[in-house]
């Protein structure tokens, strides 16, 4: 059952859920995207695509703002590199920041990130449902 189902809205109305977002480095320099933490709402982080122009001197991959899951990883080649997973949740209110180490030198980086942004607490029918709904983001 998706999301949208569980809400009883008829397929003519599905919102675009999954928006992206991809931001590149000077030369050497690292490469960041925050997304801004609303109050009452989460942002579920999808996937994340990384890239550098060459081998980095020190490239690394961090994700915070998740819900105590940040995550932190070396780099040790150009990529591509894409990540994907389950979505992760954010804390309620809080920023997703995703960043994408200086690859040193000359090195350029792309980060691009996939992310959605929905309510913690929802109100269906009178009832309100706190409920944590990342494996329902698109429709089925």
């Amino acid at each position: 059952m998706s999301v949208f189902q569980f809400f009883d809205m008829p397929a003519t109305t599905v919102p675009k859920i999954l928006t992206s977002v991809q931001e590149t480095s000077g030369a050497g320099a690292a490469v960041a995207i925050t997304v801004v933490g609303v109050g009452g709402y989460r942002h579920y982080l999808a996937s994340c695509f990384w890239s550098y122009s060459a081998a980095p001197t020190a490239g690394a991959l961090t994700i915070a703002g998740l819900n105590g899951e940040d995550l932190a990883m070396d780099i040790t080649a150009a990529g591509p590199g894409p990540m994907g997973f389950p979505p992760v949740a954010g804390a309620v209110g809080t920023d997703l920041v995703v960043t994408l180490a200086g690859g040193g030198g000359a090195v350029v980086g792309k980060l691009t990130i996939f992310y959605a942004t929905l309510p913690a607490v929802y109100t269906y029918q009178g009832a309100t449902i706190a409920k944590s709904i990342a494996r329902n983001l698109m429709p089925s």
